[in-house]
């Protein structure tokens, strides 16, 4: 009888540990997940300068329609991102997508000749760099947590039940 309780006893404690390395494993991705839409907030404001602070058909002139290409590119990377909640392989496409953003950017100013057009980039880049800092700091914000979610799903012993709970590594950006 005693052997029996001691069984029962066991398994109880072994259902709600399972559930307590579910539930934090849950909150842990959720603050990852929130993290990654304020990174995919702050890049829907590059495109958003660009439309309000352009003339409408300087979008279609190089190196501006490359820009915009790849602005729009990277809208489609934060889509797949967040549809494949913190997948690696999406994110290593957002993070390339988001580099060759800010390389577009700065070969759009190799390729200003005039005087009016250099104002015009001038200006743009005055309300282009907080948005930079903005989301350097979210990215670093997404990765520190991201750490510390694949440092919790590796730690003993809540590694013996992740594969399990169906949790997997998360990608930086």
């Amino acid at each position: 009888m005693t052997g029996s309780l001691m069984l029962w006893g066991l398994i109880a404690v072994a259902i709600f540990w399972g559930v307590g390395v579910h539930n934090r494993l849950m909150r842990m991705r959720a603050k990852g997940l929130q993290a990654l839409s304020a990174v995919q907030e702050s890049l829907r404001e590059y495109a958003v300068l660009l439309q309000t602070q352009l003339a409408p058909g300087a979008l279609t002139e190089s190196p501006w329609s490359t820009l915009r290409a790849n602005l729009e590119s990277m809208e489609g990377a934060c889509k797949d991102a967040l549809s494949t909640p913190l997948s690696i392989q999406p994110l290593e496409n957002l993070a390339a997508s988001m580099h060759l953003v800010q390389s577009n950017w700065s070969d759009v100013r190799k390729h200003i000749a005039d005087p009016v057009s250099l104002q015009n980039y001038l200006a743009l880049q005055t309300a282009w760099d907080p948005i930079v800092q903005r989301t350097q700091v979210l990215r670093t914000s997404y990765n520190h947590q991201v750490a510390r979610y694949n440092e919790a799903i590796g730690q003993f012993p809540a590694r013996l039940v992740v594969g399990i709970l169906g949790f997997q590594p998360a990608g930086t950006l």
